[in-house]
């Protein structure tokens, strides 16, 4: 049985939602700066240098693109485990309306048989 958009869209806990939207945007905002500030592979030179001091500064970089990858990474991971949370919530709310409808659904329908049964007496 397909619940309404617009019931779906009542048991979403909007307050919750709004609170945390601004968490959620300032994240996917550093995400999306970083990621866009990150050098590409051919600012540095790309042709290999047999010159010792610039292999220093070619795997100095690359360290530091190596380290920011990581915290990049680290930040999208902790964004997932809570739009996942929030979204376990939801998933949570929308079950317990469902249960909640049936129930309505079923004491409505033994309210109107037992309606039907006493005016039969």
């Amino acid at each position: 049985m397909a619940l309404p958009i617009a019931k779906i869209l009542m048991a979403v806990p909007w307050g919750k939602v709004i609170e945390n939207a601004p968490l959620l945007v300032n994240q996917a905002q550093q995400l999306w700066s970083a990621s866009s500030r990150r050098k590409s592979p051919n600012d540095e030179s790309s042709s290999p240098s047999v010159d010792p001091e610039a292999l220093a500064r070619r795997i100095a970089t690359l360290e530091r693109n190596n380290e920011d990858l990581r915290a990049q990474l680290s930040q999208t991971n902790a964004l997932i485990v809570e739009l996942t949370e929030q979204n376990a919530v939801l998933i949570g709310r929308v079950e317990r309306n469902r249960a909640l409808l049936y129930m309505a659904s079923a004491t409505a329908l033994l309210a109107l048989v037992g309606v039907i049964w006493l005016a039969q007496a």
